[in-house]
C-alpha cells in the first residue's frame, strides 16, 4: 500500500473485509484532496479523503451555558423550506404525512427560513436531533414493521459521515449554521454514536468479533421496562441490559469497550 503520509498501523479484519489504518498527518499539511492506493495480487483501489482548513474561530465554538435558551428541534418535524427533497432519489416512498413515523417534508432550509420566529421566541441555541444519514430504502424499513421507529428523528444511522438527504445537503446545513450566527443563535449538533440501524452493513459483517454488544440473533433486550431504571435502586441485571442491550430490541449497540470501536467513534 502506498500512502502520502507515514503509516503507523495496518491491520485487517479476520474476514478480510475491513482495513484498520492509522496515518500520521503533519500539522503543516496543506488542505486538499489526498488518496491512498491499496493493492493486492487481485487488483488495486484508491481511497480518497480530504484535509480541510479549520474554520475561523471568531464567532464560533462558543459553547452554551445556563444563560442560554435552548430549543430542541427535530428537523423532519419543524418546517418545509425545500419541497424538492420531500421524496429524494435514494429514499423514495418514505414521505407520507399520514404516517406518524415517516418523513413529513421538513428540512434544514425550513429551519433557516424560520430563524426570525425562533429569535422572537427568545431562543439563543437550537439543538438539532441527529442529522446523519438513516435508513435509505423503504423495503428495508418495512421489513422491521412497527419496530422501525428511528428514521425520522435520526437516531439510527447507516452512515455517520453523511447527512440525511431528506434534511438537505451538507452545504445547506452549513448555510443554516451561518445564517443562525447572524441573529446570535448557536447550533448544537446532536451526536449519538452508541448505536446504528439494523440495516448498517456492519450488522451482517462486523469489523471485529466484538464490534457490537451481542449479535442480531442474540443480544440483551433494551425495552421501555429497562430504559429508565439507571439509578442506584435498579437491579444490576436491569442496569446491565440498559447499558449493553439493543435499543428497542432492534438498534445494534456499539461496544465501546472494543478498542477499535472506541478509536472509530473518537
Amino acid at each position: 500500500m502506498k500512502a502520502p503520509f507515514p503509516t503507523d498501523r495496518l491491520t485487517f479484519s479476520a474476514t478480510g473485509t475491513h482495513l484498520f489504518l492509522d496515518l500520521t498527518i503533519p500539522a503543516q499539511t496543506p488542505p486538499g484532496t489526498y488518496s491512498l492506493r491499496l493493492s493486492n495480487p487481485e487488483g488495486a483501489a484508491e481511497a480518497r479523503f480530504s484535509i480541510v482548513a479549520p474554520l475561523p474561530a471568531p464567532g464560533r465554538f462558543q459553547g452554551f451555558s445556563p444563560d442560554d435558551v435552548v430549543y430542541l428541534l427535530t428537523p423532519k418535524r419543524f418546517a418545509n423550506g425545500d419541497s424538492t427533497n420531500d421524496d429524494p432519489p435514494v429514499s423514495r416512498g418514505m414521505h407520507d404525512r399520514a404516517k406518524p413515523r415517516y418523513y413529513h417534508g421538513r428540512d434544514f432550509r425550513g429551519i433557516a427560513d424560520h430563524l426570525p420566529y425562533l429569535k422572537d421566541l427568545g431562543v439563543t441555541v437550537i439543538w438539532l436531533t441527529r442529522i446523519c444519514e438513516n435508513v435509505d430504502h423503504l423495503n428495508q424499513r418495512e421489513s422491521y414493521g412497527n419496530r422501525a421507529i428511528t428514521d425520522y428523528h435520526g437516531y439510527g444511522a447507516v452512515d455517520f459521515c453523511a447527512v440525511e438527504e431528506q434534511f438537505g445537503s451538507l452545504d445547506e446545513f452549513r448555510e443554516l449554521v451561518d445564517r443562525a450566527r447572524a441573529p446570535g443563535i448557536k447550533i448544537i449538533q446532536g451526536q449519538v454514536a452508541s448505536r446504528t440501524e439494523p440495516y448498517h452493513p456492519w450488522v451482517q459483517d462486523p469489523p471485529t468479533p466484538t464490534w457490537f454488544n451481542g449479535t442480531e440473533a442474540q443480544h440483551l433486550a433494551n425495552t421501555w421496562r429497562t430504559w429508565t431504571p439507571i439509578n442506584p435502586h435498579a437491579s444490576p441485571a436491569m442496569q446491565f441490559s440498559t447499558l449493553k442491550g439493543w435499543f428497542a430490541e432492534v438498534l445494534p449497540d456499539l461496544n465501546q469497550d472494543d478498542p477499535e470501536v472506541a478509536r472509530y467513534l473518537i
